[in-house]
């Protein structure tokens, strides 16, 4: 099954690949890349077709779980025809291949026969890289860096995936200056992935899930998926959202981040969408205990203290504080740690 790997420009066979991954400790290359050769000869070991892999905690408390073979594959080829991308073009692989995004870009190598590109997972990762690129996924931190510092480097890429966090107003009014296509995507580990696309150059466009894949919401509205091939039965999310149609979804924030003061459901991911425009700095809205309300909203903001406007924003969802916080708690994966970096603040009222 998929035996054969392009990497960098060189097709090597199972064997190759595998005396790579034999003598890949003593070789002078980065553990990324042994991490790589690791889930490659896993890949290609016939007798192992299941892999542990920790969810982030988008259908609930995060978990390990196991992913078949038979579903990375199917989400590869599912990938590569929407994208319609073809036998030798180009991937790049700058996400650690611990996560699920890392693998199933080497599975979509392995599964379409591309040539493949491994760089360092850091926030510069066109850095090293020359010529065209046909396909790359990335993280905001690393588009939002290489908007910044290598933008000339960004208009190679002709299919670019992004996921793993939010893309601010700031960085979605840049990319349209971009000529390739860039996709916002909505999935997690349980799917392989991504399992709905959201076009990033146009303006308040939903996510549209891609073939063979059927959603519906619960009593929450919260998504539920279906994909028989990615082996997804009625797969409840904690994810609210707004079902357009059965091929069409707006995100509109988690479950478990909902706000209630004194009755009224206030969404934080939908208020931080107001407030981008108005905040240069990382920041999230969350909530603080309130003996009259319940909950009251509070925006908390890295970085030492300013004056914000915060008059535009309707009065029953504005912030009733806002606190600064030198410096917030990040996941692995470059996403803020809402729920460690209250912990900061809130244990003060306690």
């Amino acid at each position: 099954m998929f035996n054969q790997l392009t990497l960098h420009g060189n097709l090597l066979s199972k064997a190759q690949l595998l005396q790579i991954y034999e003598v890949a400790e003593s070789l002078p290359i980065s553990q990324y890349e042994k991490d790589c050769f690791e889930f490659i000869a896993w890949w290609l070991d016939d007798e192992a077709q299941t892999i542990q892999q920790k969810t982030s905690g988008s259908t609930g408390t995060p978990k390990t779980i196991k992913i078949h073979k038979k579903h990375m594959v199917a989400s590869a080829k599912q990938t590569i025809n929407f994208l319609k991308i073809a036998s030798g073009n180009s991937a790049l692989l700058c996400m650690s291949p611990q996560f699920i995004a890392g693998k199933m870009m080497i599975v979509r190598a392995f599964v379409g026969s591309l040539n493949l590109m491994i760089t360092e997972p850091n926030n510069a990762p066109l850095k090293d890289i020359d010529g065209s690129i046909d396909f790359a996924a990335m993280i905001p931190s690393q588009l939002h860096d290489s908007l910044k510092n290598q933008k000339e480097k960004l208009n190679v890429i002709k299919h670019l995936l992004v996921g793993g966090g939010a893309v601010n107003h700031q960085m979605r009014k840049e990319l349209k200056t971009i000529p390739g296509n860039i996709y916002n995507t909505y999935g997690m580990t349980e799917t392989c992935t991504h399992i709905a696309l959201q076009d990033l150059k146009e303006s308040n466009t939903a996510f549209k899930v891609l073939p063979n894949v059927q959603v519906t919401i619960d009593n929450r509205r919260c998504l539920v998926i279906s994909a028989q091939t990615l082996g997804c039965h009625q797969l409840v999310t904690n994810d609210i959202v707004e079902l357009i149609n059965a091929q069409s979804f707006k995100w509109i924030g988690r479950y478990d981040n909902v706000i209630n003061s004194g009755g009224i459901k206030i969404f934080p991911e939908q208020l931080e969408g107001l407030l981008e425009k108005d905040i240069s700095n990382p920041f999230f809205i969350a909530s603080l205990p309130h003996k009259k309300w319940g909950q009251q909203v509070v925006l908390y903001i890295e970085g030492e203290s300013y004056d914000i406007d915060l008059n535009h924003i309707e009065s029953k969802q504005r912030p009733k504080q806002t606190l600064f916080i030198n410096e917030f708690i990040y996941t692995n994966s470059g996403k803020i740690n809402r729920t460690e970096t209250q912990k900061i603040v809130n244990s003060s009222y306690e």
